[in-house]
């Protein structure tokens, strides 16, 4: 398994943790190889993920998430194609949502609330993508929208959800899994 960990020079003190924590991850020795990539670019995150896409079973851990090995196993071990570990955004004037979302009537995103099982949007702080589901959607990703990494996850989201029909996900629902419990991210906001 792959944790692709993408992080930049930007608020480097919310992020000795999470490098601590891959490190104790790596160290366990249970074949889990972590790729640090430097994203300075606007493109660099998709470019990294467009390079590693369809070589591993992955999970994306971003700079300020801070994972346990036990959350890593559960996400590599899902039976889902695509799930995340719920976390906090540090957006007080929405009480702290979880990272996730729906979408209501109207078709507007909205925050889920904690201990829901399934996402319309997932927020790619600690995200897993398993390997068949690369290997069954090998270009996706060059149907990527255009963006910023800090709109990536709404774009991947909505391309996967676009593109892969429901029939395929094993249970229709979200279609993204999310876990718990929440894992600690440390953006200050």
């Amino acid at each position: 398994m792959l944790i692709l960990h993408p992080y930049s020079l930007t608020r480097w003190e919310e992020q000795q943790e999470t490098w601590d924590a891959l490190r104790k991850i790596e160290s366990a020795n249970l074949g889990i190889i972590v790729k640090d990539v430097r994203c300075d670019g606007p493109q660099d995150y998709d470019k990294a993920l467009k390079r590693v896409w369809g070589n591993h079973n992955l999970v994306i851990c971003e700079q300020d998430i801070v994972p346990t090995l036990e959350m890593i196993q559960r996400l590599a071990s899902c039976n889902e194609y695509v799930c995340a570990q719920a976390y906090r955004l540090p957006l007080a004037e929405y009480a702290y949502p979880i990272a996730h979302r729906d979408y209501d009537e109207s078709g507007t995103p909205c925050y889920i609330g904690s201990s829901k099982g399934w996402a319309d949007i997932i927020g790619l702080g600690l995200a897993h993508f398993d390997l068949m589901f690369q290997i069954l959607n090998p270009d996706i990703l060059d149907n990527l929208p255009p963006g910023d990494w800090q709109n990536l996850d709404i774009r991947l989201s909505k391309l996967i959800s676009e593109k892969v029909t429901v029939n395929k996900w094993s249970r229709g629902l979200g279609p993204f899994h999310i876990h718990y419990p929440e894992v600690k991210h440390n953006h200050k906001g």
